[in-house]
């Protein structure tokens, strides 16, 4: 029977790739009742029904899976969203969200919940607009007269360093050992809010959650390749440097054993110098935009392996002796082996 899940043209975008890891060390706190059912905490069995609902009616764009149990014995659960679940695409660039890492923050769990909820039922609304004309329209008048960026407009950013700072942290891993990059989200001031709080909290964080997903198309991405075979370099080396700094961003990224890399950047000019062992470096000069919010931009490297650039260079300068040997003594026609 065909998934009555909804046209894949939204997962068509690269962007949504994504793991909504909602690791689920539940809190041992009273279940507040709400008006609806997002004005709960969910325990366990409910979050696994969510998510076993979601995968249901989209069977073809999601699948939830187990990275393993926590310390009490519960399953750890991952939905992912794509257009080939389970499966790596080419270039395509891959995030996660992970929530209630500790235990008790309950908040960025209710939250996720709620954001894979809304991906299955924007694919619903997107795939109704799509055969209904008049709805996919722009000409719809806006709901009320918000300003949408109102927080943005007052910073809108807490300096975690300056709040409280720690070492050897998921970030530090994930920056340092990884090509990675991630940040720490504070959803709210109180820790366990009531219930009834919680879609006020939904409402206030759902465009910069869809957004944040967004930024994963800013910067560059393509794929390293040996010029000779064509074959993928793993573990090459990417460096970064501003035209308009003297100094290279100090970390680099390495590429996939499909050749693949991704590096986020801020519009601006680059140099881009890529390394790999065993092969001639090269270098490219890009200016990045971010004009599109569904692909970053493609800049793609070919390395000459460095045994044959020597060969190459051997015989360059073999030629160059012969032509001179034939000029200086009137030959027509050098035999060489």
């Amino acid at each position: 029977m065909k998934s009555k899940c909804l046209d894949p043209s939204f997962l068509s975008m690269d962007y949504y790739h994504l793991l909504f890891l909602c690791l689920v060390f539940v809190p041992k706190i009273q279940k507040i009742k709400g008006t609806e059912q997002w004005a709960n905490y969910h325990n366990q069995d409910e979050l696994t029904t969510i998510l076993m609902n979601v995968n249901k009616r989209c069977p073809n764009y999601t699948t939830v899976y187990s990275i393993g149990e926590s310390v009490e014995g519960r399953e750890l659960l991952v939905i992912q969203f794509s257009t080939s679940p389970g499966q790596h695409q080419m270039l395509k660039p891959e995030m996660k969200y992970v929530a209630n890492m500790h235990g008790n923050e309950p908040i960025g769990r209710e939250l996720l919940l709620r954001l894979a909820s809304y991906l299955y039922f924007r694919y619903l609304a997107e795939s109704y607009a799509n055969k209904h004309a008049h709805m996919a329209k722009n000409d719809h008048p806006p709901c009320d007269g918000t300003v949408t960026d109102a927080f943005a407009q007052q910073g809108g950013i807490t300096n975690g360093a300056k709040w409280y700072s720690i070492s050897g942290g998921m970030q530090d891993f994930n920056y340092l050992a990884t090509n990675a990059f991630e940040i720490t989200l504070e959803l709210s001031c109180e820790k366990f809010p009531d219930g009834s709080l919680l879609p006020k909290l939904w409402e206030d964080n759902k465009e910069a959650l869809i957004d944040f997903i967004k930024k994963i198309h800013i910067g560059i991405k393509g794929t390293v390749m040996n010029k000779i075979t064509g074959e993928p370099i793993s573990n090459a080396v990417i460096w970064i440097k501003n035209s308009t700094d003297i100094t290279p961003i100090k970390h680099p990224v390495t590429s996939w054993e499909t050749g693949e890399y991704f590096r986020l950047l801020t519009p601006g000019s680059y140099e881009i110098y890529v390394t790999a062992d065993g092969y001639q470096s090269t270098l490219k000069q890009v200016n990045v935009t971010n004009d599109s919010q569904t692909s970053a931009k493609i800049v793609n490297f070919v390395l000459m392996p460095e045994q044959l650039k020597v060969k190459e260079q051997h015989d360059c300068q073999l030629k160059f002796k012969l032509t001179n040997f034939q000029a200086a003594f009137g030959f027509t026609k050098i035999r060489s082996r």
